[in-house]
C-alpha cells in the first residue's frame, strides 16, 4: 500500500513538472520575440508583464476564437492565483519565497501573452484565408 501511495505521489509530482515546463515553453516563446506583445524579447521589456497579468487574460478572453476554449489558462489563471497568494503571505518577510513567486507570477503572465498572440495570429490567418475566396 505504501509504495501504491508513494507511485501516486510521484506520478502527481512528475504531472505538475511536466505541465509547469509546458507554461515555461509558451512563455519563452514570447521571449523569443516571436510574440508581438512588449516589442519582442529583453528582458527589461518584459519585466512589466507580471503586473499585466489581468488585462492579457481579459484580452484573451474578449479575443475572438475558432476552436474550443483553452482549458491550459483556467489553469494558468488558477496557478497565478496560488503564487500571488503566497506572495501575498510572504511578502516582505521571506524575500527568497517572495522573488521566486514574482517570477512565477511573470512567466504565467508571459504564457498568457503568448496565448493572446497564438489566438491572434490564428483569427488573422483565417481572415486572410476568408478573404482570398
Amino acid at each position: 500500500m505504501l509504495i501504491l501511495a508513494l507511485s501516486v505521489v510521484a506520478l502527481g509530482q512528475f504531472g505538475l513538472y511536466l505541465w509547469r515546463a509546458a507554461i515555461i515553453s509558451i512563455a519563452a516563446e514570447s521571449i523569443s520575440g516571436n510574440g508581438s506583445y512588449g516589442g519582442g524579447g529583453g528582458r527589461q521589456s518584459n519585466s512589466l508583464y507580471k503586473h499585466d497579468f489581468h488585462a492579457l487574460s481579459a484580452m484573451h478572453d474578449i479575443c475572438p476564437t475558432l476552436s474550443r476554449p483553452s482549458v491550459q489558462l483556467r489553469l494558468v489563471r488558477a496557478y497565478y492565483r496560488a503564487i500571488q497568494r503566497i506572495s501575498d503571505l510572504c511578502d516582505r518577510r521571506i524575500t527568497s519565497i517572495a522573488s521566486w513567486a514574482a517570477t512565477e507570477m511573470e512567466i504565467c503572465t508571459l504564457c498568457v501573452a503568448e496565448l493572446v498572440n497564438q489566438r491572434s495570429r490564428s483569427t488573422q490567418a483565417c481572415y486572410i484565408q476568408a478573404g482570398s475566396f
